[in-house]
């Protein structure tokens, strides 16, 4: 009796030992602090996700990538056991719905689950967002079983807690470091200022949150594959602003793209509403409908809501200056824990929301994708692309890119002549449409995303944007497209486009080998040639060998001057094809009736340079990252970074190229670094000056560059408008003489450097308002200009217009023993602009050889 009695109490202690077990620790009981009190470094809400993940039943957690830092990327599945269970069903139906998998037909009944997509932090120094991930993650899975256990059957509720971790970590290590135990909520305080480059980005100080659509980083390309293989009804992108901000949410402000759909305006609406409602309740203020717009592809809120989806956008104040406290201009003082409260309420809204709106949604979200393949959006049904001989390899990586996000393309077979637009010169024209020509037909599933990234011309209902606002592919690649206003099919074979065909690589006796020069991938290869220690040269004037012309540019690389390397020439040729596939020639004589040999003048040795970066303070971060990227990743090639507070003779003595990314501010080249540039340039070294980079050097007379205002092309000109009226069309009144990333066509001279590989015209995307007059005759070249006609796409005001007309886009000049490279715009913004990476790889690599 008294055993029994002894196991009958051991029994209960365990079974209450157990229950208790399993119930879920706060973040707080967990980290050991409140959340708001401190901020928590990214392997801490790590650990606080794999926890709850080991203990809660409706949660399973997924890494799907990890930054370049190594630190992982990971999002959560919360729903009920039952759903998780068949999760990977749950998704397969869910991509069925939008006829992107049509093995199956899909279903759509009572029990199908809304999916609605939570991303937090996608810019590192706003950090309150995945304080307020964790706050909801207990929420939900602490009851789980009570309060939201019907919500957890209609829906899968997926969070993704930190989408920049290495970001985050900048800028917690920063503000860990300088805090003391209580935090100082004075401004001028150095908790308040954080230093260059900020947290905002990631390692290669890219804008994750302008990466969506191009998805030029590790970080992005892990989160797109995952988010397009489930496509969300609903998606929230958690941000912060200034301090002196209140709180944004949905619905959001014009422009509105002409895509987006009824019934995403008005769920936008139907959410807004209730976020309100709880922030009337609490008595916090909040604003909606301006400022932050819907137009922009690459967005956390437009690349879904371009998919399907209710994309959203929400922001709270403090960013990177808000700290654990700050006064802001009110008198008040907003607090970490204020934001992260905020962050979570609306969270939680929009999740119980989803849920409430779940069968319309899930309605809404198929017709979405039915409408896009039966009746699609946009002036063109069809787009045929267009590639002339070494191009192969450009068109099939487009391709890629496109596949990548669920554009389906195919090859035409046969002949047609029809009427298109021209995208090179904006005008329709008729267009014989060949067998090898890459088509893509709008009639399909993503219709809409497909409008938006080629539309040659951005409708724009509002001046008034957040960013860019043009953005065309076509453009950005340097493809030549033609718009049809009909369906055109002339596919029905399963050719697939060819990588370029090379001949006798593998021959000891060659006498030279010809590279093209037209892309990307010549860059690669001649990065691989000039590693392998391979002395390499090129036509800086067109040959004909064997009936074949090759323009300048061409590389060449010839036995004779590669006798002692440690790998063999053609063994070296098949790494190129292999990593940089590109028309490839070896030949076995230069000896023909067209041909002056490759001892003619035709012909320049190709030095290879010692390259440097300028970085820090008063340079653009995202400017600087892109370049460092595009060696480090892209070419993978040696670039020296360089801070700017350290340049003196001695630290460029062994540099030849210098590169000037985009100034922030005129103060960071302060009179003894501009002097220091100048002796280093005379004595043989050659600047790339960029964008703000290059505004700088206008004060300096040496460098022969001189601006162009409004103000010079209408002065002498009697105006009717009485000065200083219409205060409330101020904002618009200023966008006159401003553009807002909007695309202009450049006449080329291709026969230049700077040029080789181009056809005649270059497209570029013009983010600053600057005009630049000509170089002076004998004083440069200019070798891309803006004419009258220049203007393309995006926003553009009428008196910039007409200031930039007959204007330079880029050129170079002589200096001494060296030279300046200049760029009125970034050649490879955001690294999307994928067509300037051959143009900034000419103006290090081939100018002044």
């Amino acid at each position: 009796m008294k055993n029994l009695r002894f196991f009958f109490l051991f029994s209960l202690f365990f079974i209450r030992s157990t229950l208790f077990a399993q119930e879920i620790l706060s973040p707080e009981a967990f980290l050991g602090y409140a959340l708001g009190t401190h901020f928590t470094p990214h392997f801490k809400i790590m650990d606080y996700v794999h926890y709850v993940g080991g203990i809660s039943k409706n949660m399973k957690i997924l890494e799907y990538g990890k930054t370049n830092e190594g630190r992982p990327l990971l999002v959560c599945f919360i729903s009920s056991e039952k759903n998780l269970s068949r999760l990977e069903e749950i998704r397969i139906n869910n991509i069925r719905l939008t006829g992107l998998d049509t093995r199956a037909a899909p279903i759509l009944e009572s029990s199908t689950p809304v999916i609605c997509w939570l991303s937090y932090n996608v810019h590192g120094n706003e950090p309150s967002s995945s304080e307020a991930a964790m706050e909801t993650l207990y929420e939900v899975l602490s009851k789980a079983q009570t309060d939201y256990k019907s919500q957890l059957e209609t829906s899968v509720l997926v969070i993704d807690p930190c989408i920049n971790p290495d970001g985050r970590d900048r800028y917690v290590n920063f503000y860990n470091q300088v805090s003391g135990e209580n935090p100082d909520p004075a401004a001028i305080s150095r908790e308040h200022l954080e230093p260059w480059p900020g947290g905002r980005f990631n390692h290669y100080l890219f804008d994750l949150n302008r990466d969506w659509a191009w998805q030029t980083q590790k970080e992005t390309q892990a989160r797109l594959k995952l988010y397009n293989a489930w496509l969300p009804q609903i998606h929230v992108d958690f941000h912060e602003m200034g301090v002196n901000s209140p709180y944004y949410f949905s619905p959001a402000g014009e422009p509105y793209h002409s895509v987006i759909t009824p019934w995403q305006r008005k769920m936008q609406e139907i959410i807004g509403e209730q976020n309100a409602h709880v922030f009337e309740k609490n008595g916090w203020l909040y604003f909606n409908r301006e400022d932050y717009d819907l137009l922009y592809p690459s967005y956390g809120d437009t690349y879904p809501t371009y998919n399907g989806s209710i994309g959203m956008t929400y922001e709270q104040a403090g960013g990177s200056r808000g700290g654990l406290a700050i006064k802001i201009a009110t008198g008040d003082t907003l607090t970490l824990g204020q934001r992260v409260l905020h962050h979570f309420s609306t969270g939680m809204t929009t999740w119980l929301a989803s849920c409430q709106y779940s069968a319309q949604l899930l309605k809404e979200f198929k017709m979405y994708f039915t409408s896009s393949r039966e009746n699609p959006s946009g002036t063109y049904k069809t787009y045929v692309l267009q590639f002339g001989q070494g191009e192969g390899e450009k068109i099939k990586s487009f391709v890629g890119f496109l596949n990548q996000n669920g554009i389906a393309t195919t090859l035409a077979k046969g002949t047609k002549e029809v009427e298109g637009f021209d995208y090179f010169t904006g005008k329709t024209r008729l267009v014989k449409v060949q067998s090898g020509n890459i088509l893509i037909n709008a009639s399909q599933p993503k219709s809409r995303l497909l409008q938006a990234l080629m539309e040659p011309r951005t409708f724009l209902s509002d001046s008034v944007t957040y960013d860019i606002t043009a953005w065309a592919l076509p453009y950005a690649w340097g493809i030549q497209t033609f718009g049809l206003k009909n369906s055109l099919s002339l596919s029905g074979n399963d050719e697939v486009l060819k990588d370029p065909k090379s001949d006798n690589l593998g021959s000891e006796k060659a006498y030279a080998y010809l590279l093209d020069w037209n892309g990307m991938n010549s860059l690669k290869a001649l990065s691989i040639l000039w590693k392998a220690g391979v002395k390499v040269r090129f036509l800086n004037e067109p040959m004909t060998l064997d009936h074949k012309m090759y323009p300048e540019g061409t590389l060449l690389v010839t036995r004779e001057s590669n006798r002692n390397l440690k790998r063999d020439l053609p063994e070296i040729m098949k790494e190129i094809q292999a990593k940089a596939p590109l028309n490839l020639v070896s030949l076995s004589t230069a000896f023909y009736s067209t041909s002056e040999g490759f001892a003619s003048k035709k012909v320049h040795f190709l030095n290879r340079p010692e390259i440097g970066v300028l970085y820090g303070p008063g340079l653009d971060a995202s400017g600087f990252g892109e370049i460092w990227q595009f060696f480090d990743q892209d070419l993978d090639f040696p670039a020296h970074n360089i801070p700017l507070e350290n340049l003196n003779a001695r630290t460029l003595k062994n540099i030849t190229v210098l590169i000037l990314p985009n100034l922030n501010s005129a103060e960071a080249l302060s009179p003894d670094i501009m002097n220091t540039l100048q002796a280093w340039i005379r004595q043989g070294g050659k600047l790339i000056a960029i964008e703000g980079g290059m505004h700088r050097l206008v004060s300096e007379k040496a460098f022969n560059l001189k601006t162009r205002s409004v103000d010079s092309l209408v002065k002498g000109q009697k105006s009717t408008e009485v000065p200083g009226t219409h205060f409330g069309e101020r904002e618009r009144n200023s966008l006159r003489s401003d553009v807002i990333g909007s695309i202009y066509k450049v006449e080329m001279d291709n026969t230049n450097p700077l040029c080789y590989g181009f056809p005649k015209v270059y497209f570029t995307l013009k983010t600053q308002a600057y005009a630049y007059e000509y170089l002076p005759k004998d004083k440069g070249w200019n070798v891309g200009v803006f004419k009258s006609d220049a203007y393309t796409s995006g926003y553009s005001g009428d008196l910039f217009r007409k200031t930039i007309a007959n204007s330079l886009a880029f050129g170079w000049q002589e200096f001494g023993a060296g030279s300046v490279v200049y760029f009125t715009d970034d050649p490879i913004f955001r690294s999307f602009w994928v067509n300037g990476k051959l143009l900034l790889g000419n103006a290090v690599f081939m100018v002044g050889n």
